[in-house]
């Protein structure tokens, strides 16, 4: 079974730490390095999500988490990126939820898709008052949209980057 390692973030996002940890440990998929690298949170995220590190470990999952001074999400990921040891990669905001199957259909897809390097799949976007309001995001067809600039504006089409797995190959 490949290792697929999961790079996350965490700034000051003690709130979505047992929406996060429910979600994670959910997955179907079984070989999983769990990342979590510390931007700096002044909030107790870092005692809370330690609390689930039991959990994790007994799940199977491995548990990594760095601490960093604040320098940014993208410094973040650069830093994970430094230390996976995965097959597979791919990084998940605090903020986003994942369908239990989310991990494992994608290894899937990429085990016999050989030609395929990465792969993400069709998201909704959720008011986080409300997770039950949820909203399609719209994929754009082609390069030739019209008024494709409108249609970012008024959130006909997604700008935000959904979680992608990938190759841990060069």
């Amino acid at each position: 079974m490949k290792k697929v390692s999961v790079i996350t973030p965490w700034y000051n996002g003690i709130t979505f730490v047992d929406r996060y940890m429910k979600m994670i440990l959910a997955q179907t998929y079984s070989y999983i390095e769990l990342i979590f690298i510390d931007d700096g949170s002044t909030d107790g995220v870092i005692e809370k999500i330690h609390e689930y590190e039991p959990i994790i470990k007994k799940r199977g999952f491995q548990f990594i988490y760095i601490i960093q001074q604040h320098a940014g999400q993208a410094e973040a990921l650069n830093k994970g990126l430094k230390v996976f040891t995965g097959d597979y990669v791919m990084s998940v905001d605090s903020d986003d939820i994942l369908v239990p199957e989310c991990i494992e259909k994608r290894v899937e897809f990429l085990d016999h898709n050989l030609k395929y390097s990465m792969v993400t799949s069709k998201g909704w976007e959720a008011d986080e008052k409300d997770l039950e309001t949820l909203h399609d995001v719209y994929w754009m067809q082609t390069k030739e949209e019209e008024n494709l600039f409108w249609r970012i504006v008024n959130r006909q089409i997604s700008t935000f980057l959904l979680p992608y797995l990938f190759r841990g190959e060069d």
